[in-house]
């Protein structure tokens, strides 16, 4: 188990960043980096990263990879370039993401997660984070904040995800979107998969372009104690956004949560909740 040390100011690519020491410098160094369970990959506080970190590699529930933050100050920043689809892309499980601030004023999404090989990924945790300034050129439903993407290759689906105690402002299209895990069965028809334990907790959401929190196609979802005020700011044509809203869904608990001064857009919709088609044991 090793841990890795990011300083954008004082480091050094060549200083193999295994001391505060002699950190790394930058984010493509740290993704160079073969990560594994019980690894940890921690960003200075007080400094900003131009560009996208992808950790590569992957933990496990009980002996995680870890991103965070070390040092004293304000959050590190991770700032996407124009050319960078999102700030950060997780493609391997057992990966808990904390502390950071994200931002891509120019690009389409904040944290793409998206599996690299078939079946479940498991524990994927993002907490204590701060999203904001992440301005979409499309806003469709798959670029915002947290993009939660299972696509590509055979059947993939979440197990154990958990959003808890963010922050997100001026962050457009979604706050929290995961895609619906369909694909094709053995007789070539769709079959659904269904995410796992999906959790968005705590969350606190001001100035959200379009919906605040969608979840496609899960099971077992929890939805609690999250503050969104001002959903579908952009007020886009043609738009239908809700506040937070699950659909294809089977035993879904949203509870404790506050949605206030959600935007009637020109398309439709507006409401503070939503229970979309095919929702089962909604409460």
């Amino acid at each position: 188990m090793a841990v890795y040390y990011l300083d954008a100011a004082r480091g050094d690519d060549d200083g193999g960043g295994l001391s505060p020491e002699r950190p790394l410098r930058t984010l493509e160094a740290a993704n160079r980096l073969r990560l594994g369970p019980g690894d940890q990959l921690l960003l200075r506080r007080g400094c900003v990263f131009f560009g996208c970190l992808r950790p590569a590699g992957s933990g496990t529930a009980n002996n995680p990879l870890v991103v965070s933050a070390y040092g004293e100050g304000e959050a590190p920043q991770i700032v996407a370039r124009a050319a960078d689809g999102e700030a950060v892309y997780l493609g391997g499980d057992g990966v808990e993401l904390r502390q950071l601030g994200i931002q891509n004023p120019g690009g389409e999404v904040g944290i793409r997660v998206h599996p690299d090989r078939d079946g479940p990924a498991r524990h994927i945790v993002i907490q204590d984070c701060v999203l904001q300034q992440i301005a979409t050129r499309s806003y469709g439903h798959e670029t915002g904040g947290i993009l939660a993407v299972c696509r590509d290759g055979g059947p993939r689906w979440f197990e154990d995800f958990r959003i808890e105690n963010n922050r997100f402002h001026m962050v457009s299209r979604s706050g929290v979107f995961f895609t619906d895990p369909v694909f094709p069965g053995e007789d070539g028809k769709p079959v659904r998969r269904y995410h796992r334990r999906i959790v968005v907790r705590g969350n606190d959401m001001t100035c959200i372009g379009g919906d605040g929190v969608v979840i496609i196609g899960g099971k077992d979802v929890l939805i609690e104690k999250n503050r969104l005020l001002h959903a579908q700011f952009d007020d886009h044509p043609g738009s239908f956004c809700a506040g937070l809203w699950p659909m294809h869904c089977i035993d879904t608990v949203m509870q404790y949560n506050e949605v206030g001064y959600t935007r009637l857009g020109k398309g439709g919709d507006g409401q503070g909740f939503d229970v979309d088609s095919d929702c089962r044991n909604t409460v």
